[in-house]
């Protein structure tokens, strides 16, 4: 039996690095978000050495010192730096797998550990190999969903992780309680921390975990107290340097910025016609989001009660379209409830294991009070979907065993076939051979004459890409149509719609700052067209500045 258990683990460890392989893959020319395009500029800020630009008050640090450690070890040219950052990906999904397999590991050896809390993995819950099955669907199916899986951001690597903090808690759990484990735990949650800012109030839940977890404090404080010193050790440097940045303590801008623009709605982006931000310390390719805490230093955040209970009301509807998307472990979950007919001593063994699973529940909370997504909250789900299932328990009826094992055996074998689909439409868009379209258009862009560090301007330009890899820096952002303002009051004209004189006058603002080229990815009016020539054959347009006279 247990040879066969190892060969299905195989089998199953296989099928998820294919699953994670093709999907990271298919996706190797692509780096679509803005976010992507901070972290890139951020490694490469790192790669030249230029400190004071690459410490950053948003992003955290740790992906973009991942991207920096991957250039200097594959020293390939910019054509292949969006596989770099996919293969990257790639590796930090075969990490989060391994930390959910030590995980499981920890996870079912709880009902050999000498606890005076029932078992919640002995006998009379799903059959081991079932149990194998359907824990490795679940983490595979949610780590395959990440929509960031596919682009350059940390979230995998949070996920990664968060799933080991909860694994060194889990051993905790069965008694492995040494100082090593504890010290672990406390460089785990440094480096959480310097993988995403909110890591850093968590990991206070984790070490709270971590301290009763044994259920014996007065004997583990000094341990906890350990991780806590080696926790602070980790992350005090980074602080610092922000400290030497901001001129001010903090931990990072990213909480206090998220609060002020989903709960407050305090406005990210300007909204006049034309935006200037050619700051000459930030070279970067588009500086308003490189680091937004520069840029929005005037914004504070406020409690207003109805302005969080509208919040709480948004990200409770976003709570149950995920729970929607998950409809199969729910069903599955509740016919195993009713089937076992005994829910009080589940929820009883569920509760035992409240040190293993709070932090999850903790990170929901916290979400819960800003903004959601699913990529935020995926290692959570994911400890909280195994945590409930390893507590189903069942009357030793050989009938009933095998109704439930079949019936969890199902429920692995939809989520199965979800990864096989999507798998399929990896294998599907890989045939089809996509090019670099983001390199090409950068090369065009240099065969018409921008070349490396020209300011540009942008004119309602989405994917921003082409500019990174072209090495151009856009100081300047021309909004094309008429849009209202903040206050929804008056209308705030569009460039296209501005008569010659107004045009003529953000030309020459543009001039002013250096601006070179004015590009756009909509095609011109026909009534303007004469003014602007395409690139190659791309969808981008672009209109020279003419140079100011001294």
């Amino acid at each position: 039996m247990a040879t066969s258990r190892h060969k299905i683990e195989i089998a199953l460890w296989s099928a998820a690095l294919a699953a994670g392989f093709l999907k990271v893959w298919s996706h190797r020319f692509e780096i679509p978000a803005s976010d992507c395009l901070s972290y890139l500029d951020i490694a490469r800020a790192y790669q030249r050495h230029d400190w004071q630009t690459a410490v950053n008050g948003f992003w955290s640090p740790l992906y973009s010192w991942l991207l920096w450690l991957t250039f200097w070890l594959i020293d390939a040219t910019w054509y292949w730096e969006s596989t770099l950052v996919h293969l990257l990906n790639f590796v930090l999904y075969v990490a989060a797998l391994a930390s959910f397999r030590f995980f499981l590991r920890e996870l079912t050896a709880i009902g050999g550990a000498s606890t005076s809390e029932p078992s919640p993995t002995a006998t009379d819950g799903l059959s081991p190999l079932v149990w194998q099955i359907l824990s490795f669907a679940i983490c595979t199916d949610a780590l395959l969903r990440m929509p960031h899986l596919d682009r350059a951001a940390p979230d995998i690597a949070v996920a990664a992780i968060f799933l080991l903090a909860t694994a060194i808690l889990a051993r905790l759990r069965r008694g492995r309680n040494g100082w090593v484990t504890y010290a672990g735990l406390g460089v785990t949650l440094g480096i959480g921390y310097l993988a995403k800012t909110a890591m850093f109030p968590l990991a206070f839940v984790f070490l709270t975990c971590a301290l009763f977890a044994t259920g014996d404090w007065k004997r583990t404080w000094p341990r906890a107290l350990l991780a806590l010193v080696v926790f602070i050790s980790i992350s005090a440097p980074f602080v610092a340097a922000l400290h030497q940045k901001t001129g001010r303590l903090t931990i990072g801008d990213s909480g206090k910025l998220n609060y002020a623009w989903h709960v407050n709605r305090a406005a990210s982006q300007p909204t006049q016609i034309l935006s200037e931000f050619a700051e000459p310390r930030i070279g970067a390719t588009y500086p308003p989001w490189y680091d937004p805490s520069y840029w929005n230093q005037s914004v504070r955040p406020h409690f207003d009660w109805r302005q969080q209970m509208r919040a709480l009301s948004i990200t409770a509807r976003k709570y149950l379209q995920i729970l929607s998307q998950q409809m199969p472990l729910a069903l599955g979950l509740l016919a195993l409830l009713l089937i076992a007919g005994n829910t009080r001593a589940i929820l009883h063994l569920f509760a035992s294991l409240w040190p293993i699973w709070l932090s999850s529940l903790a990170t929901l909370s916290l979400y819960a009070l800003v903004h959601v997504e699913r990529r935020y909250i995926v290692a959570a789900l994911v400890v909280l979907w195994s945590c409930a299932f390893a507590a189903v328990r069942l009357p030793r009826s050989d009938k009933r065993q095998r109704l439930v094992n079949g019936l969890a055996l199902t429920v692995a074998i939809i989520l199965g076939l979800v990864i096989v689909h999507g798998t399929t439409r990896a294998m599907v868009k890989i045939s089809k051979q996509p090019a670099n379209q983001d390199w090409a258009t950068a090369v065009s862009f240099r065969q018409e004459g921008i070349l490396p560090g020209d300011k540009i301007a942008a004119l309602d330009l989405g994917n921003l890409y082409w500019a990174h890899l072209s090495q151009v820096r856009i100081v300047a952002e021309v909004r094309g149509l008429a849009s209202l303002n903040k206050r929804n009051i008056s209308t705030v004209p569009g460039f296209w719609q501005s008569s010659p004189e107004a045009q003529s006058e953000i030309l020459a603002k543009l001039a002013n700052i250096g601006v070179k080229f004015l590009v756009t990815e909509t095609a011109p009016p026909s009534s303007q067209l004469a003014v602007w020539h395409r690139i190659g054959n791309t969808g981008y347009y672009t209109r020279s500045i003419p140079k100011r006279e001294d």
